[in-house]
C-alpha cells in the first residue's frame, strides 16, 4: 500500500508540472497579445559587404566576390522591443525571438495529460516487472 501511495505521489507531481508548463505558456501568450507587430528589418538596419568565399569551389572561388556578409547592430535596433531584443541577444536569431507560441487548446492539454499518464504508467511497470524479475532470483527454489 505504501509503495502505491508513493507512486501516486509522483504521477500527481509530474501532472502537476505539466500543468504548471501549460499555464506558463498561456501567460506568455497573453502578455504577448499586447505588444505591436513585430516589424521587419529594412535594407537600412543592414550593414552588406561582399567578399570572396573560402574553401573548395573549383577556380572562380579567387576570382569571384559571391560571399555575403550581412550585420545587424541589435543594440541600436531602438525600433524593437525590449523583450524582442533581449531574446535576440541570447538567441541570434530574429524570427524565433519574435515567435510566441498560441496556448494550447483544450484538447491539446488533455492529450499532453494523457500522455504524461501513459508515460508514468510505463515507467511504474517496468519498474515492478524488473523488480519482479529480481524477486524471483532471490527465492531459494531458484537456486535448485
Amino acid at each position: 500500500m505504501a509503495a502505491s501511495d508513493s507512486g501516486d505521489k509522483k504521477f500527481s507531481s509530474r501532472l502537476a508540472q505539466v500543468q504548471q508548463l501549460i499555464h506558463e505558456a498561456e501567460e506568455r501568450s497573453l502578455s504577448a497579445v499586447n505588444e505591436p507587430p513585430t516589424p521587419k528589418i529594412a535594407l537600412e538596419h543592414v550593414s552588406v559587404s561582399f567578399a570572396r568565399s573560402g574553401g573548395p569551389g573549383g577556380q572562380n572561388v579567387n576570382k569571384v566576390n559571391t560571399k555575403v556578409d550581412m550585420r545587424f547592430n541589435v543594440k541600436k535596433a531602438y525600433w524593437l522591443s525590449d523583450r524582442i531584443r533581449e531574446r535576440i541577444l541570447q538567441l541570434a536569431i530574429i524570427d524565433a525571438a519574435s515567435y510566441v507560441p498560441p496556448p494550447p487548446s483544450e484538447e491539446q492539454k488533455k492529450k499532453i495529460a494523457k500522455m504524461a499518464a501513459i508515460g508514468e504508467q510505463k515507467r511504474l511497470q517496468s519498474k515492478k516487472a524488473l523488480s519482479h524479475k529480481k524477486a524471483i532470483r532471490r527465492t531459494r527454489d531458484s537456486y535448485d
